[in-house]
């Protein structure tokens, strides 16, 4: 499958992962660690989880089943699940085989990569919501 296609298929608006994470077994610590390991081999400083931002974050991920986008399902903009935010990435995986290259198809996107690299940011949540063996992940930054 071509990167191209990939981006297509995940219908990625951004975020995150280095390798792969295990179908149904993605988890907010090694999503942190792959996300600090991308910034540190950047110069970056390493994200800190944020439990309030983790909250928002779930609840934006558990709307990406119905509306899968920054557009929350009642219309409103994706910033109005708080005003501490200020970056969101959200992903729709389908299968173990996404889960393995979504670091590169979202890296290979400037808007992407941008919110992974952002150098302002300090602080991250991680939501995910699982329905069906698939997965909506997102993340909120500051």
């Amino acid at each position: 499958m071509s990167l191209r296609k990939l981006l297509g298929t995940l219908i990625v608006l951004g975020s995150f992962f280095i390798g792969s994470v295990t179908a149904c077994g993605a988890d907010k610590e090694e999503i942190l660690r792959q996300i600090n390991e991308v910034r540190e081999e950047r110069g970056l400083s390493p994200y800190e989880l944020s439990e309030d931002f983790c909250r928002y974050a779930d609840i934006r991920a558990g709307e990406q089943e119905k509306c899968f986008s920054h557009t929350r399902p009642d219309g409103r903009r994706w910033y109005t699940v708080s005003p501490s935010v200020y970056r969101e990435n959200i992903a729709h995986i389908e299968n173990s085989e996404q889960e393995k290259y979504l670091i590169t198809a979202w890296m290979e996107s400037d808007s992407h990569r941008a919110n992974v690299l952002s150098k302002e940011s300090r602080k991250i949540g991680i939501g995910i919501y699982e329905t069906d063996g698939e997965q909506y992940v997102v993340t909120l930054t500051d």
